[in-house]
């Protein structure tokens, strides 16, 4: 490759200047070779070409600035070792508390199941003794269905019958009370002198059994004054008689086996 100056050049000898006079200088293999003056004067030894002695400082500068940079980024992004540290200590503490919290909820889930199977056993026990209640409730009914048919049947005579037992001393004052316990507005008296079949009969079909309602119909189909309509009626009463007795005894056996 050449290079071409400028028609200015200097002349190493004498020191003064030359205008227009060409000056070739050759870099290459063939640079070290002494050239002959062009005014014929002695031969010049060139140099060869020389790299800047400034490169390797730039290079060293730019090295330096990157690893000025690169410690720099270092440092700047690095948590000290005090925050590190109390970092790693709360993290530890949260880690601490969420262990005591899974342990709570696990104890709070066991006590909820626990509170559960509580609640479903109380439950059992509380339909048992709704159903309980219900039966005793309907028991309690029949009772007063069957107490109010044998109160009846008491107080249901011949009024020829309440005379002749009234001209012999008969006191008939609970009768009167018995009268407005089963909510008829009259004296016993008066109540025998009236026509009461319809009311007698409504009470007696009240009674919740099979075998007392046809007891009942037998005596209502009967001849009055005749020895077959006292005989269904005795065997009416029986039957009276032994529905109020019967869950009452039940009763007493329940209440003392508890």
């Amino acid at each position: 490759m050449r290079r071409v100056a400028g028609h200015r050049s200097i002349d190493p000898l004498i020191g003064g200047e030359r205008i227009g006079v060409p000056m070739t200088l050759k870099y290459g293999p063939d640079s070290r070779a002494e050239t002959a003056h062009a005014d014929g004067g002695p031969p010049v030894r060139l140099s060869g070409p020389r790299r800047p002695t400034f490169t390797w400082i730039i290079g060293a500068v730019i090295i330096l600035l990157g690893l000025a940079g690169a410690l720099w980024w270092l440092l700047d992004s690095t948590v000290p070792i005090g925050e590190y540290e109390a970092a790693t200590g709360s993290l530890s503490a949260v880690e601490a508390e969420l262990t005591d919290v899974s342990a709570e909820n696990t104890s709070l889930g066991n006590e909820v199941a626990a509170l559960s199977a509580e609640s479903r056993r109380l439950e059992g026990e509380l339909a048992d003794l709704s159903a309980q209640n219900q039966r005793l409730e309907q028991g309690l009914g029949s009772l007063v269905d069957v107490s109010r048919a044998i109160a009846f049947s008491f107080v249901w005579y011949d009024p020829e019958y309440i005379a002749e037992l009234r001209n012999a001393g008969l006191d008939e004052t609970m009768a009167d009370e018995l009268m407005v316990d089963l909510q008829i507005n009259e004296t016993f008296a008066e109540w025998i002198e009236s026509n009461n079949w319809q009311t007698v009969n409504r009470i007696m079909m009240q009674v919740p059994d099979e075998r007392a309602q046809e007891a009942w119909d037998a005596f209502a189909n009967t001849e009055i004054g005749s020895q077959e309509e006292a005989i269904t009626m005795t065997e009416f009463t029986f039957r009276l008689a032994q529905l109020l007795i019967e869950p009452l005894l039940e009763l007493e056996a329940t209440t003392h086996s508890g």
